[in-house]
């Protein structure tokens, strides 16, 4: 995780960090562009309302933590909508094991 001292500002959104993944152990990537994450600004069936023709991926909806929408887009690549940066996702995280 880069935790950005200064965010990136673009079209009146900020990007406060980025986050590098290493493949977890026995997973397998065909690239190293996997997915990629947004941080949407109104509910999950809100934001599937707008796309009812899209195949939303739900099963990770309802997580207490690291909650998320998943769209297919490509044989391994998706898009990956979340409701809390991931910032305040690992802060949650941290709260909830220790």
């Amino acid at each position: 995780m880069i935790k950005l001292t200064k965010p990136i500002e673009y079209k009146g959104n900020k990007i406060l960090a980025l986050e590098i993944i290493e493949q977890r152990e026995g997973q397998v990537c065909e690239s190293g562009w996997e997915h990629t994450e947004f941080v949407i600004n109104e509910s999950y069936e809100d934001f599937m309302a707008k796309y009812l023709e899209l195949e939303w991926n739900t099963s990770s909806m309802n997580r207490p933590i690291w909650s998320h929408l998943k769209l297919r887009l490509a044989d391994n690549m998706q898009l990956k909508l979340h409701k809390l940066n991931v910032l305040e996702s690992i802060r949650l995280d941290k709260e909830n094991n220790q």
